[in-house]
């Protein structure tokens, strides 16, 4: 697994967690979120098994940690940039 922060172009600072199987990332998401989210944590969680419709957008610019397989952080960030794409990163950490 690997995690990266990022910072969006609103200035709010993000954590990419990215895990090679889909079990992986959803184990994370429901840990981190009972655990993190007491202390104010948002997440998202990108996996092949969630329909995202068009406010995917705007569910990752307001969350601080996206849990995600590499496959489908690929496609909603690389493959999808006619509709945003890395648009919500400005820097890489």
């Amino acid at each position: 697994a690997t995690s990266v922060a990022a910072r969006s172009n609103t200035g709010r600072r993000k954590v990419i967690y990215l895990a090679p199987l889909r079990s992986l990332v959803s184990e994370k998401f429901r840990d981190w979120s009972h655990r993190l989210g007491r202390i104010g944590l948002t997440f998202a969680e990108l996996t092949g098994d969630r329909d995202y419709g068009a406010d995917i957008w705007r569910e990752m610019e307001n969350v601080d940690i996206i849990l995600a397989t590499p496959e489908k952080f690929d496609r909603v960030t690389r493959l999808d940039a006619n509709r945003g794409g890395m648009s919500f990163f400005a820097d890489v950490c």
